[in-house]
């Protein structure tokens, strides 16, 4: 339902699940897929640490709670995320960038610098990923 743009309903399904598997953690993160859209970034942070709590390997769960706790002006929590990430997959480029954006909240230009350098080690000359931390990488050279 959430793809037809049913989100409350689909909401209420992910909760029905939830009632009957409380430790369903894809249906917490599902639930916290749908609590974003709305625009209940607390909610879906929540339901996004159940997750974690319930299933702690999976980098994208760290990935999508670290943006969450940016989105929130949390920075300290989401660089722990996002370093999280690249503990579970050194090579993730969405989290190195995400974190050298983090970094940079800290006024640590110089970690930022190392993470945005290591996203153009790792990618492809065609990743979008690689043209925004080339775009920071040229913004902070400028100052």
């Amino acid at each position: 339902r959430r793809k037809l743009g049913q989100l409350k309903e689909a909401l209420e399904d992910y909760d029905a699940v939830l009632h009957l598997d409380p430790d369903n953690a894809v249906t917490h993160q599902n639930r916290a897929n749908v609590l974003d859209d709305l625009g209940d970034l607390e909610g879906a942070l929540a339901a996004l640490s159940e997750a974690i709590r319930l299933q702690p390997g999976r980098e994208e769960r760290y990935l999508q709670r670290g943006g969450l706790h940016f989105n929130l002006g949390r920075f300290q929590e989401a660089l722990d995320d996002f370093s999280q990430v690249l503990l579970l997959k050194p090579d993730h480029e969405e989290a190195l960038y995400n974190r050298g954006i983090a970094w940079l909240k800290f006024g640590e230009k110089g970690k930022a610098l190392q993470d945005f350098r290591a996203v153009l080690e790792k990618t492809s000359e065609h990743s979008s990923i690689r043209a925004m931390a080339k775009d920071r990488l040229a913004e902070l050279s400028e100052n």
